[in-house]
């Protein structure tokens, strides 16, 4: 299976401003699932959405988008 660089965001509660880009350089990143609980910066999150874009040219990565939200523990 071929791997490809790509760019992770996560994106916590809704909020644009506290995207957080990770990226997979070897595209061997595991990503989430839907309804998934995770840990990221020392709190718990709910895996609410996986979005996925393509790459439009050439010169660009494609882009994960795992939206996030806090399970208030």
């Amino acid at each position: 299976m071929v791997m490809c660089a790509r760019q992770i965001v996560f994106v916590y509660d809704g909020d644009a401003k506290s995207n957080e880009l990770v990226p997979d350089t070897d595209g061997k990143a595991i990503i989430p699932e839907r309804g998934e609980i995770i840990e990221r910066n020392g709190k718990r999150w709910t895996v609410v959405a996986i979005h996925t874009q393509t790459a439009v040219s050439g010169n660009s990565l494609p882009v994960v988008k795992v939206f996030l939200a806090s399970t208030g523990a």
